[in-house]
């Protein structure tokens, strides 16, 4: 299994989602191969946001080596499943889709807990504790799912 996620600026929720999944993964000794990319030019070669990286590793993540890139149509072509953390990403991915096998593999990664209603990731915009708890948590659920789906 190939695994894609993408947030805008792959900065925080992306890179996050990248390394609990492959902790998920690592602890039941499975394998995919799982990456992150996002749309602003601007940030290519920058990595998550240093906050995110201390948070995470808190949580026994480690995400300090993320590097961010952008997001390409190739990415249909490397990737099984494609996760979007909003909205926004949503229009970005689908907007380089060549077809309708391409728009298939993308879905918003909160679909996984709940079905159908294509809701964001939430963004710690504070920056505080509660906000990086509740982003994590919810990604974390939705990644034990993911890694329930792997064999």
């Amino acid at each position: 299994m190939k695994i894609l996620f993408v947030s805008h600026n792959n900065d925080c929720t992306s890179p996050l989602a990248v390394g609990i999944l492959k902790e998920k993964l690592r602890q039941t000794h499975k394998t995919a191969i799982i990456d992150s990319a996002g749309f602003e030019p601007h940030l290519i070669g920058d990595g998550a946001g240093q906050d995110i990286i201390k948070y995470a590793s808190e949580k026994g993540i480690d995400i300090s080596g993320h590097v961010i890139r952008l997001f390409s149509a190739q990415d249909f072509d490397n990737f099984d499943k494609i996760y979007v953390t909003d909205y926004r990403t949503l229009k970005d991915v689908k907007f380089y889709a060549r077809n309708e096998n391409d728009k298939k593999k993308v879905d918003y990664l909160m679909n996984v807990l709940l079905p159908g209603h294509n809701k964001a990731v939430p963004y710690p915009h504070g920056r505080n504790q509660e906000d990086f708890d509740a982003t994590f948590n919810l990604i974390d659920k939705a990644c034990k799912k993911i890694a329930d789906t792997i064999d």
